[in-house]
């Protein structure tokens, strides 16, 4: 994840001491989070995020982002390409 700390939803009172998270850095107004140190500066935060963009593809439907998931999987699992292809046949006599 390039910006964690979009979903916190506050910290107990016991861990309030931790660092400001990249989200509240970029975007602040949650009460909890101020004062808190932040864990990365503004515009350290905004050299990540950009060079993020120039180096990873966008896609640009959702069959892209399948494609790259369905790759990502292959590699990691190091699936056969032809079994993939077999399950694919089967997936399309079904519907």
């Amino acid at each position: 994840m390039m910006i964690r700390g979009i979903g916190k939803h506050g910290d107990a009172a016991t861990t309030r001491a931790n660092n400001k998270s990249p989200w509240d850095t970029m975007h602040p107004g949650r009460k909890w989070a101020e004062g808190n140190p932040e864990a990365k500066y503004a515009d350290d935060i905004r050299t990540d995020v950009a060079e993020h963009f120039r180096t990873k593809p966008m896609f640009r439907t959702t069959e892209d982002v399948f494609r790259a998931f369905a790759e990502g999987i292959r590699q990691a699992d190091r699936l056969d390409p032809d079994d993939e292809t077999k399950m694919e046949d089967e997936a399309d006599e079904i519907s």
